[in-house]
């Protein structure tokens, strides 16, 4: 009996084991997603756009929504870096927050004047990364940021022209519930301590 016991033991531990591995590795390579701003219309980003809250300077209205062609006068080549669609700051300072996400990558131009902006990543209030990037006039740049468990993105004023973003990649599942992963790990932990326990007495 006491040997049946001890086998199953060591069954459910390596189970858990396993699943908690599992869990990690899953919520590691979770997959990004890239914002291309083609599935939506409107003058403005709407609130809750991909599962995030679009901010700034100007509240509701700091990420305007723009189409190739449109004719918004912000600059002599109004197009987007992929598609039709793209965004176009309002003024002031932007922002981008949820819950716990990474920030990949995106494309920027500016509509003016090429110049150096900065981008800030926030995790309870507190900064936790920074990147500073170079923007061209008309011509879009590929920025690497990989802010990874921030929860705001904030892009500070900067001195002239309205900038141009598309393709901003993202991945606002990569980081695991701390609660469960320490809920498998736990009860893995103390399924195989008790199973040495069965083992050294049998």
């Amino acid at each position: 009996m006491r040997r049946r016991l001890v086998y199953l033991m060591k069954k459910v531990g390596s189970c858990l084991v396993t699943a908690g591995f599992g869990v990690l590795v899953a919520a590691t390579h979770a997959e990004a997603t890239t914002l291309s701003f083609e599935d939506f219309s409107g003058a403005f980003v709407p609130a809750g756009y991909a599962g995030f809250q679009w901010g700034g300077g100007f509240g509701d209205l700091s990420w305007v929504n723009a189409v190739d062609g449109l004719g918004t006068d912000l600059g002599p080549n109004e197009n987007a870096h992929t598609g039709t669609h793209y965004l176009v700051s309002n003024a002031g300072f932007l922002t981008i927050s949820d819950g716990l996400f990474d920030f990949n990558s995106f494309w920027v131009a500016n509509a003016f004047a090429a110049q150096t902006v900065t981008v800030r990543g926030f995790l309870a209030g507190n900064q936790t990364y920074l990147r500073t990037f170079n923007v061209l006039v008309d011509t879009y740049s590929f920025v690497t940021a990989n802010f990874l468990g921030v929860d705001t993105i904030k892009f500070d004023p900067w001195s002239s022209g309205n900038l141009y973003f598309d393709d901003i990649t993202v991945n606002n599942s990569s980081v695991p519930e701390p609660a469960s992963v320490l809920l498998l790990g736990s009860s893995a932990a103390a399924l195989l301590a008790r199973r040495r326990r069965y083992k050294g007495n049998a």
